[in-house]
């Protein structure tokens, strides 16, 4: 499930990635994202994905591109039941108590814990949760989730 990124939050991501500095992601950084998102992949896979062990900036967009797309057409979409399991596991990584409704401070701990927060990205989480909140109650149930995710994957 891909959200729609532009290239600098793409290359923030890349940064956060870089943690070497040397201006490469390594298979294993991609990884341990993979797994912090939820999704458990050995690192051999991850490298068949993206063809190589370590990938530079445009190396990384273009993967990300790639997969964007692949996405978007439906060629790596399962079924409407597999899509909707990865939106429930994509839920429950964002609503960190288990209250069935994701808050802007759950948004700012799952960033954190993903390695992706940036202090600047506080009012960004305010102001996405208020654009696909439907009741206003400052919160995204499923539902609302849900529309979100799929508005930004298609």
């Amino acid at each position: 499930m891909m959200c729609s990124l532009t290239r600098n939050d793409l290359q923030r991501i890349f940064e956060k990635l870089d943690r070497k500095g040397d201006g490469y992601v390594s298979v294993e950084s991609l990884k341990r994202l993979a797994e912090n998102i939820g999704f458990n992949y050995g690192a051999e896979e991850v490298e068949s994905l993206v063809g190589k062990k370590r990938l530079d900036l445009e190396e990384f967009l273009m993967f990300y591109e790639s997969i964007s797309r692949s996405n978007s057409s439906g060629e790596s979409r399962g079924g409407g039941e597999e899509e909707e399991e990865e939106l429930v596991k994509a839920f429950e990584v964002f609503d960190m108590d288990g209250d069935g409704f994701i808050s802007s401070e759950e948004v700012e701990c799952a960033l954190k814990r993903l390695g992706l927060w940036d202090p600047k990205s506080c009012k960004d989480c305010a102001s996405m949760i208020c654009v696909y909140d439907t009741n206003s109650d400052g919160l995204l149930d499923f539902q609302e989730f849900k529309n979100m995710m799929l508005l930004t994957i298609r």
